[in-house]
């Protein structure tokens, strides 16, 4: 090759070179001055022209000959595409934020659950942090806190039980030695304090076939306070209109757990979809897509494994703790699967097992819009 076609490659590289998502890098191993290309690496002519495999030709110890035969081979490229193509770098994925493998199952259309009751009143700053319905769709539950986020302090919920006999939700004070008379909307209720580090006040009210539970936490520093501002919010609490719970989320039973709830949370960017499930003598399980993986600390105290063909971390329960948990990448992001276990637990392998049967039977669509409208 003479000089003035290396000097129209040096010209016609150094034109592009803007273009390109790594120019810099596209230069360098041009004119082998630069990193090896990684294998996986394509430098692709957007004509169509493709140089494939620039990993081979190693950057040290390269002679004049082996130089311009490289500019060569990129140099006729060029000129198949008449000097107006764009180079364009391509990389592949990172492994650590999307481990590559085969897909791991088909969203399911959304369950549309309307949400009959509403407070029109809550604390200063206060927005929703959370929906959810149990798979009946009778009994929906939804979640504010100061943040928006879900649980963070201070929260107040509101969760409406229907007929179905469920009664998740937080738990039930009523057994706790200050209960209180109070009327709420103009019904017979009741109050309770817990007087826990988390001032922790519920009140319980019914109208017509619909029980209510209104649980706050944290919500002030004074209890009296705190009563007031949870009686404020109860007796707020009113049917409301458009107000739906979209989630595209389901635990098949074949996952040796009952299907249990199904909600929408707030997240940093948008919204994440959990599922949970239980069962008789063992435990319980949520599966909740994430926007974002595992922290740093979760990563060291947790172990790599392979399952569904997929990279994962698996946390083992801690010393005094119940919850396992799996972090697995999808196409929709991160799935975290927790499960909490009662009595005997079995060994790493046993539980590491049930979880990989739970995520073989659960199915969650692409990361939900959080809700636009209530106060």
């Amino acid at each position: 090759m003479n000089d003035d076609l290396e000097l129209l490659v040096r010209d016609a590289v150094a034109r592009h070179a803007a273009a390109a998502p790594d120019p810099a890098h596209t230069v360098a191993v041009v004119l082998g001055a630069g990193p090896r290309v990684l294998a996986e690496d394509v430098l692709e002519i957007a004509d169509g022209a493709v140089v494939h495999d620039l990993s081979a030709v190693q950057p040290a110890r390269r002679g004049p000959t082996r130089r311009r035969s490289l500019i060569a081979v990129v140099a006729a490229a060029l000129v198949l595409g008449a000097l107006a193509s764009v180079i364009v770098l391509r990389r592949t994925a990172d492994p650590d934020t999307t481990p590559a493998g085969p897909p791991l199952f088909a969203p399911p259309p959304a369950v549309v659950v309307p949400i009959a009751f509403g407070p029109s009143w809550l604390p200063t700053g206060f927005r929703e942090a959370q929906r959810w319905a149990t798979v009946t769709g009778q009994t929906v539950s939804r979640t504010w806190s100061a943040t928006g986020m879900p649980d963070t302090k201070p929260m107040i919920s509101l969760t409406v039980f229907g007929t179905d006999g469920d009664t998740t939700s937080y738990r039930n004070l009523g057994t706790l030695p200050d209960n209180r008379a109070v009327t709420i909307a103009g019904q017979a209720g009741t109050l309770t304090v817990a007087h826990d580090p988390e001032n922790t006040v519920q009140a319980v009210w019914s109208a017509g076939s619909a029980r209510f539970q209104v649980t706050a936490q944290q919500l002030t520093s004074d209890v009296d306070r705190t009563v007031e501002q949870v009686v404020r919010f109860a007796d707020s609490v009113a049917p409301v209109q458009g107000e739906t719970l979209a989630v595209a989320a389901e635990l098949d039973p074949g996952s040796g757990f009952r299907p249990r709830t199904h909600g929408v949370r707030a997240a940093v960017a948008g919204a994440d979809y959990f599922v949970t499930g239980d069962t008789d003598g063992y435990g319980f399980v949520q599966v909740t897509l994430s926007g974002k993986g595992p922290n740093q600390e979760d990563r060291a105290r947790g172990r790599e494994e392979s399952v569904l063909g997929r990279q994962a971390i698996y946390i083992p329960v801690q010393p005094g703790g119940r919850d396992d948990n799996l972090w697995l990448w999808s196409e929709q992001g991160w799935l975290d699967v927790a499960l909490s276990t009662d009595g005997d637990s079995g060994t790493q392998e046993e539980r590491l097992a049930r979880i990989t049967r739970v995520l073989a039977s659960v199915r969650i669509g692409a990361t939900p819009v959080p809700w636009a409208t209530g106060p």
